[in-house]
């Protein structure tokens, strides 16, 4: 397996397949047949694919876009899609592209130094190579000194459910050593078998619990972290049903609700904590929390669920920030009808209500649900109400809502009101509308303005944040072309050039924010709205959080990028541009744009 995102691509398939090898003209099928069976025993040399895909690439991008059926072209599409995601995880990475290139007096060192971004791309060849190149003797010292935080190779393989990258890195090791090597701990305080658990990939669960010896299986799933049994956390967590309900069965029948974490009566209320139904309720899988909370009799339930909380935050915050309506109903019909608005007004540790979680899931259904457990003065005093960066429920909505969010919370303000919550500064000095902006959501953009008098818009416009950024800057950095229209229109024209060159405190002006968002439009036309003489120094200007134009992900290559903004140029420019700054021919694979 090359990588999760180039699962699909068939490299060694045939021609009629669009195999890479053959369809590229390399092999023909007698050489190929021999070549599959030296790849499965030698692994591909990563610089040859590195070859391979530049040509496929180049012949794929000639394929007409009306070739063959609708559905042909649409697995085209797929495949072309899977070798950008696959070529650009590795030739963007600092230390996986120097791997590629690397010179054979290097190759130990780069080996070393790429070992983990190999575990993490889910690159298991690549991996396997460089640790062909570490000599046999350093290879186990190697992997010692390669945890991140904390966390072994071997931890995170585990927890991506990289099966082969596993099952390599383990294969380093005696076999002697491998139960003592599975059962240390990281950081986290997590065995492999925890970590492995979180991926939702029962197959590599099941592969390293059969390390473990028979007599031991027990204690190993029993393990407990925080009193909680961190397996069937970690199952939960992933989503994965299966998975939990395997591990579950690995227990006798009539100990499987306290592995889950029985209610204790005795227990204050007060002493609330992390449990499996709260990694359950975090798996984003509603089943989930219904398939655990189905273990518990019908009265224990709402004990059980009030008790299953990560310090301040609770399942119901994280239900409402999933926006999953339907769960939520489902938990709040669990508590005493009186304790209802108690459980929604309770904060998390950003001192946020379930309200506000509610806004940022952009669920205005949901929203909705929760308001109307409020009365009439309650309700103001929760959309009035501030979380730990003083961003209330109208700062969330313009961020992850839409208009329709907006227009209901704002009407739900007595009139004379809505301008001042309108205009209330989070801790950054931003407004709901640099919000919205910064969001690029155009249409709430342009809601928002009309609550304003017309000619105070262009002074709330230039009002800036605590980054020294306008909305106009957000509206950029979000790549909204819309909205940058908008907002300069209420411009005249003298004082758009003003407005254009303004930088942030990163150095950014609304050029450069254009550029990090990556949208070409948008930056084609910022530059259009430079004078015909400014325009070679715009784009080829320099500022040290985000470097030049090229620095920039547009979709294309420089090559390309390059020739978009050549023609925005004077000719007296472009040759200078053409012989200074755009890139050259063999640039375009290497720095390959999405």
């Amino acid at each position: 397996m090359l990588s999760t995102h180039y699962k699909n691509l068939l490299l060694l398939s045939s021609p009629r397949k669009q195999g890479l090898l053959q369809s590229s003209g390399y092999l023909d099928a007698k050489s190929l047949a021999a070549l599959d069976q030296t790849a499965k025993c030698m692994r591909i040399d990563d610089v040859s694919l590195r070859i391979l895909i530049e040509n496929e690439l180049t012949r794929l991008k000639k394929w007409p876009e009306n070739t063959g059926s609708s559905d042909e072209t649409l697995e085209y599409q797929q495949r072309l899609t899977a070798m950008k995601l696959f070529y650009r995880s590795v030739i963007r990475n600092p230390r996986l592209k120097p791997w590629l290139d690397r010179p054979n007096h290097l190759a130990i060192n780069l080996a070393k130094e790429g070992l983990t971004d190999a575990v993490i791309g889910g690159h298991e060849m690549m991996l396997a190579k460089m640790l062909s190149t570490i000599p046999i003797q350093e290879r186990l010292t190697i992997l010692a000194d390669s945890k991140t935080n904390g966390i072994s190779l071997l931890h995170t393989a585990a927890q991506l459910g990289n099966s082969e990258s596993f099952l390599k890195l383990l294969s380093l090791y005696p076999e002697r050593e491998h139960v003592a090597v599975i059962k240390e701990k990281d950081s986290n305080g997590d065995t492999v078998l925890n970590a492995a658990a979180y991926s939702g990939n029962i197959a590599l669960v099941k592969t390293i619990l059969n390390i473990y010896p028979p007599a031991e299986h027990l204690s190993a799933i029993q393990e407990k972290r925080n009193n909680v049994n961190a397996l069937l956390y970690a199952a939960a967590y992933s989503g994965n049903i299966e998975l939990l309900e395997f591990i579950l069965n690995l227990y006798p029948e009539s100990q499987r609700m306290a592995a889950l974490g029985e209610f204790d009566e005795d227990e204050e209320y007060s002493e609330r904590r992390k449990t499996v139904l709260y990694g359950a309720a975090s798996s984003r899988n509603p089943q989930m929390v219904k398939t655990i909370l189905d273990f518990y009799p019908e009265q224990q339930r709402f004990h059980v669920l009030y008790q299953a909380n990560d310090g301040p935050d609770t399942i119901l915050h994280v239900i409402a920030e999933q926006g999953n309506s339907e769960l939520m109903a489902l938990l709040l019909n669990l508590y005493p009808e009186d304790w209802r608005l108690f459980a929604v007004k309770q904060k998390d540790g950003n001192l946020r209500t379930v309200l506000h979680m509610a806004a940022r899931s952009g669920n205005i259904a949901l929203l909705k649900t929760l308001l109307a457990l409020y009365s009439y003065e309650e309700r103001l005093i929760a959309l009035r109400d501030q979380d730990y960066y003083a961003s209330t429920v109208l700062h969330h909505a313009a961020l992850f809502g839409d208009v329709e969010m907006l227009d209901y919370l704002l009407n739900l303000y007595p009139e004379q009101e809505r301008l001042t919550a309108l205009s209330k500064q989070d801790n950054h000095n931003g407004t709901v509308l640099h919000q919205a902006a910064y969001a690029g959501k155009s249409a709430s953009v342009k809601f928002l303005l009309a609550f304003y008098p017309q000619q105070a818009c262009p002074t709330i416009v230039k009002q800036l944040n605590g980054r020294g950024a306008n909305m106009l800057h957000g509206a950029a950095y979000a790549g909204d072309i819309a909205s940058v229209k908008m907002l300069l229109a209420l411009y005249p024209e003298q004082e758009q050039q003003a407005l254009i060159k303004l930088e942030e405190c990163y150095g950014m002006n609304l050029l450069g924010c254009a550029a990090s968002s990556g949208n070409l439009s948008l930056v084609k036309m910022i530059v259009a709205l430079y004078p015909e003489h400014e325009r070679l120094a715009a784009i080829t200007a320099k500022n040290f959080f985000n470097g030049s134009l090229f620095n920039n992900n547009f979709g294309v290559s420089k090559e390309a990028t390059a020739n978009e903004l050549l023609n925005l140029l004077p000719e007296q420019s472009r040759n200078l541009f053409s012989e200074s700054y755009a890139p050259k021919p063999s640039e375009v694979f290497s720095e390959m744009r999405p």
